[in-house]
């Protein structure tokens, strides 16, 4: 199906609408970063010092090609938190390119538009997490154009080996970066397997070529090591029946508000309820319509998506967080992991506001829109943008680290003992200037070692200073009170109202003031 030339124009309109409401985010919160997305810029440092990795150490699952893509940017650009969010920029347009693209071929000219309007101006949760270097939003995008490639394969009869190479290449590239692709896995195979068996006949070799090329650096991280990456998910506990069934009623009752409103602890969400109604209203429309219309190959897919993304969901080990009992603070521990439904949410609004178009009910069209649209703008006005951007795992980081980095370079300190949620924003800032490690994380709580090297040169360092981070009003920290019972003689600055830094007479090392370290919040 050609796009018609003003479905081209709403394109570019939508783009540039959704676009221009991201940056302004982006700039609202001063190109905040969390901690775990500044582990991406600080690995594309080292990949152009000539370094060399696969997979986000020292894990075995989820691809660096996040890294490899900022590190051409920062050759071009320089590496600053500008060029650090670039890519979730671009990923933005490009959700929005897809998602229209796909409502334009499911059910028309019209419901695309919808569609482009509804992810363009899209829930707080999409917005803020979408721009996020998490592996989130290469998983929708690169899901999307997955299942428009698979569309063409199915409605055209020429050239299905041309269209199987793409495909293959697609899903080799998701297999390495997220195994959160197979939600769209699921609906492709099974419709191959329905409607495909003759163009693979024909084809399946350049599918599997391009899967292979595609994945080759998963292939080449596991087989010399012995496949670690399966062993890591085999190794896992499977759910049990009742522990899916659980994770289901949390996912209805708790992660579909979430994605289709704002994450916890950004602010007061507006009329989650009604929202969470609304969506899943747009979703019973694009089944109902699916099945009544006559068939197509990407309306079925879509349709089959809509049950892919909770059923391997609670399938999935990673589910168990969700639950209670594993995620005892109630972090935002699992709501990334269903976002991928966004890839049907705004084509099924546009089918629930395009169905009332159909029977001339404009008032139906525009009141549904107007209210769906209002309560996400709603929503967004009502948040923190700062905490929006923070890791749900760390609320910390403060606003502007620009005190910090003055005192750190006036007084000519290079290594710090800091909090990751801190240090690994703040080496990153500092293109590798200073070099921060957490030594409670590390030896204490057993956290993620990603960064060895400099772990030992903090460790071996003759001056570290220890920046801590403090509670309102707090003056006298448990930091200060450890030195204090040590005997330790130091210095101590106070940056920022919320963060100190404490720099010993001396080589100090964390053990002795043990009990002043990790986490007092």
């Amino acid at each position: 199906m050609t796009l018609s030339l003003r479905f081209r124009h709403w394109l570019l309109i939508w783009i540039i609408v959704g676009l221009v409401l991201r940056l302004a985010l982006v700039i609202a919160s001063g190109w905040r970063m969390d901690y775990d997305e500044a582990v991406n810029g600080l690995l594309a440092l080292r990949i152009l010092r000539g370094e060399f990795y696969l997979f986000i150490p020292p894990e075995v699952v989820g691809g660096t090609g996040m890294p490899y893509l900022l590190a051409l940017l920062f050759a071009g650009f320089g590496a600053n938190p500008i060029t650090f969010r670039l890519p979730g920029l671009v990923l933005s347009a490009l959700y929005i390119l897809t998602t229209g693209l796909l409502g334009y071929h499911a059910f028309g000219e019209r419901i695309g538009r919808w569609a482009l309007a509804f992810a363009a101006l899209a829930p707080a949760y999409l917005l803020f997490v979408g721009l996020k270097l998490w592996n989130v939003s290469e998983t929708i995008v690169l899901g999307n154009i997955l299942l428009l490639l698979t569309f063409h394969l199915l409605e055209q009869t020429h050239h299905p080996r041309r269209w199987l190479l793409l495909m293959g290449l697609v899903a080799g590239l998701m297999f390495w970066l997220t195994w959160l692709g197979f939600y769209y896995y699921l609906p492709v195979i099974v419709l191959l397997g329905w409607r495909g068996r003759d163009g693979l006949r024909r084809g399946w070799w350049a599918g599997l070529a391009g899967f292979v090329f595609g994945s080759l650096p998963f292939w080449w991280f596991n087989v010399p090591r012995g496949f670690p990456t399966f062993a890591r998910i085999l190794n896992d506990t499977p759910m049990t029946p009742e522990q899916i069934g659980r994770v289901l009623g949390t996912y209805a009752t708790d992660l579909f508000p979430r994605i289709v409103t704002q994450g916890p602890g950004w602010g007061a969400a507006v009329m989650p309820a009604i929202a969470a109604l609304l969506y899943a209203l747009g979703l019973i429309a694009l089944l109902y319509r699916s099945f009544k219309l006559p068939q197509n190959s990407l309306r079925l897919m879509l349709s089959l998506f809509v049950f892919s993304v909770p059923l391997i969901f609670a399938l999935s080990t990673h589910s168990r967080n969700s639950l209670p009992e594993w995620n005892p603070w109630g972090v935002d521990a699992t709501g990334r992991y269903v976002l991928m439904l966004h890839t049907v949410l705004p084509i099924g609004l546009a089918v629930l506001v395009g169905w009332g178009e159909q029977q001339s009910s404009l008032w139906w069209q525009w009141g549904i829109a107007a209210l769906v649209i209002g309560l996400n703008i709603a929503n967004l006005a009502s948040l923190d943008v700062y905490r929006a951007f923070d890791s749900p795992y760390y609320d910390r980081l403060p606003n502007d680290l620009t005190p910090l980095t003055a005192y750190l370079d006036a007084h000519y300190i290079r290594h710090v003992w800091a909090d990751n949620g801190i240090g690994n924003v703040l080496m990153f800032i500092t293109n590798g200037q200073v070099l921060a490690a957490d030594y409670y994380d590390t030896y204490v709580a057993g956290g993620l070692q990603r960064f060895p090297d400099v772990l030992a040169a903090v460790e071996a360092a003759a001056e570290v200073a220890y920046v801590v981070p403090l509670l309102p009003g707090q003056e006298n920290p448990p930091i200060q009170q450890a030195l204090d019972a040590a005997g330790v003689t130091y210095t101590v600055a106070f940056v920022t109202p919320r963060l100190a830094v404490y720099t010993p007479t001396g080589t100090l090392f964390p053990d002795k003031i043990l009990a002043g370290l990790g986490y007092q919040y």
